[in-house]
């Protein structure tokens, strides 16, 4: 049921952000594109060219402009503006010539005073066009998110009981774990974590000094290059003993339970 209830709700939620991106304001594009300060010099130069070359047309302006006057504006776009996008430049001035931006009257005339006033109220209006949009799309994103760590988790826990279940098994034929199962390492800090295994300290402690206890009886009888070590140089638990300790564990866990069955149970009742 609960694997039903995710499936159905992730899809309603991505169908719901695939409207979102379909319906996906125009503005909402030109903002993600290649900031100005993004470009290289030279392509700054032509696209500025480019920039202040349409913008003369929409706004029908017969007369060149100055040397200086471009200069002016060249230095603004590149300095000023930087932040801001190519796209979004040319959509503020069509949204003043549209009547969009308040206060703004627009005229057959181009110059840096004219430019700056268009931008500031494009970017007056701008957080108010995108604001509820890129909100709905943090939270659908956000929700996305969480049903994708759900549907993992669930997918671990199928790993999980795989993984038990094999051990149970191994336990059960042979009397102990096969220390070379991969994730042997992540089931105990499952297990250890979730507390499943109610072992103290000193439980734990005392599982280790058994095991090291029992390789130091069967290492006198070995030649000494043919011994294993219990401890690295530091005085720490060697990692291959830390693994033995560690599966011993689990074999505890896993005598409780007398069939594959009450296993399974436990796992799904538990999860």
């Amino acid at each position: 049921m609960k694997t039903e209830l995710t499936t159905t709700t992730s899809t309603a939620l991505r169908i719901k952000a695939s409207q979102m991106i379909k319906n996906k304001p125009k503005l909402a594009y030109l903002v993600e594109q290649k900031k100005i300060k993004e470009y290289s010099p030279e392509e700054k130069s032509v696209l500025n060219k480019k920039l202040i070359s349409d913008l003369m047309a929409l706004l029908n302006v017969k007369e060149s402009l100055s040397n200086q006057s471009r200069m002016f504006l060249d230095a603004m776009i590149i300095e000023d503006y930087k932040n801001l996008t190519y796209g979004e430049i040319a959509e503020a001035f069509k949204m003043g010539v549209r009547g969009e931006l308040k206060g703004i009257e627009m005229y057959q005339a181009l110059d840096a005073v004219i430019f700056g006033k268009v931008i500031k109220a494009y970017r007056s209006v701008k957080i108010d066009l995108l604001s509820d949009y890129f909100r709905q799309l943090r939270l659908l994103t956000h929700k996305l998110e969480y049903e994708q760590k759900e549907m993992d988790k669930e997918l671990n826990i199928k790993d999980v009981e795989q993984t038990l279940i094999k051990a149970w098994n191994n336990v059960r034929e042979y009397g102990n774990i096969d220390g070379k199962y991969n994730s042997m390492n992540f089931l105990y800090k499952i297990i250890t974590r979730e507390n499943l295994i109610n072992l103290t300290i000193a439980e734990k402690r005392q599982i280790c000094n058994d095991i090291i206890e029992l390789i130091n009886r069967r290492n006198k009888n070995l030649p000494r290059r043919e011994r294993k070590l219990t401890h690295k140089p530091d005085g720490s638990i060697h990692p291959a003993v830390k693994v033995l300790c560690e599966n011993e564990s689990i074999k505890l866990f896993l005598q409780k339970f007398n069939t594959e069955e009450d296993l399974k149970e436990f796992i799904n009742e538990y999860y």
